[in-house]
Order: C-alpha cells, then sequence, then structure tokens
C-alpha cells in the first residue's frame, strides 16, 4: 500500500513530539527529585525557591528547642509564616502575626481575638518574635528589651525574646 507523504511527515512530526516530551518528561521527573541539591547551588537558590516547600518542621523544632519554656506567645513578621509555625511548631501553640503592624495589609490574624496582638491579656508576657528586627519591632510595639535568640540563616528568620510586651506602639 503507498501511504502519501502528508501522512508519512505527519506521522514522523508525532513520533518526533513524542520522543521529546518523553525525554522532557524524564528530565523534569528526575529534576524534581534534585530539588534540594539544585537548590544548593549558588545561582539557582533564587530560581528555586525550595525553603518555601521544605524545612519547616526542622526550623520549628529549632526554635522550640532554642527557647526552652521561655516566651509566652508567639508572632511572626509575616502571616504565611505565622501560619506554618502554628502548624509545625510542637504542641501546635497560638501564633500571632504582626504583619498590619510592621506595615503590611490587614489579615485574618487581626479580626479574631485569640490572634489579636491588641488582646489586654499579652500586656507584661514575654513574647517570642520569629523575622524582622529588633528595630521593626520595637517601632511597631513596645517591650521592656529584645534578646536576641536565633541568628538568621539560610533563607531562614531571626527568633528573638521580647520581655515584657507593652502592646502596639500606634492604636
Amino acid at each position: 500500500l503507498a501511504v502519501s507523504r502528508g501522512a508519512e511527515a505527519r506521522r514522523g512530526a508525532f513520533r518526533a513530539a513524542w520522543h521529546w516530551s518523553v525525554g522532557y518528561g524524564a528530565v523534569a521527573f528526575v529534576a524534581l527529585f534534585m530539588l534540594r541539591w539544585l537548590d544548593r547551588v549558588p545561582y539557582l537558590t533564587e530560581a528555586i525557591p525550595y525553603h518555601r516547600i521544605s524545612g519547616h518542621r526542622a526550623y520549628a523544632d529549632r526554635i522550640a528547642a532554642a527557647l526552652g519554656n521561655e516566651g509566652s506567645f508567639v508572632v511572626a513578621d509575616q502571616y504565611t509564616r505565622a501560619s506554618l509555625l502554628a502548624y509545625y511548631l510542637p504542641g501546635r501553640p497560638v501564633v500571632r502575626s504582626a504583619t498590619s503592624f510592621l506595615g503590611g495589609r490587614r489579615s485574618s490574624y487581626d479580626y479574631f481575638a485569640d490572634t489579636s496582638l491588641r488582646d489586654p491579656g499579652l500586656i507584661g508576657l514575654d513574647a517570642v518574635l520569629i523575622g524582622a528586627t529588633p528595630e521593626r519591632w520595637s517601632a511597631a510595639f513596645r517591650f521592656d528589651s529584645i534578646e536576641p535568640r536565633l541568628p538568621p540563616e539560610a533563607k531562614r528568620a531571626a527568633v528573638y525574646l521580647g520581655r515584657g510586651f507593652g502592646g502596639p506602639t500606634s492604636p
């Protein structure tokens, strides 16, 4: 049987596309399992934000170990960090977000009584402060003192202990 050139050309194009997609899929499959190592290559760290999907449990365990029993409540500088820590910190304590006090937009953390930083019951307690800098924390909230607990590490925020929480600096 004679096959037309058009049908043969389509078959060849289909075969080439099939081989290319299988090859691309195989490379992508292997690359997915190498993300942890690819994230350490200096020029690829910004292109591959692997830290956003991994390491949260270990980071929360380091925070808990460094603080021991210190700190009566936990505050993160970003609501995304607050939610991750609320899930991964041992014992799952209430974690509050200071995003709106530090110049960001309001989130659901600002509207609920158990996560609000305007709660008068927090006055005088010590706070575990995660992220931001002591200067930014002092500008947003009143503390007797702010002490470093964990220095920042690769793509992870610093941790401080704020002694004697006095509430937000602005109403």
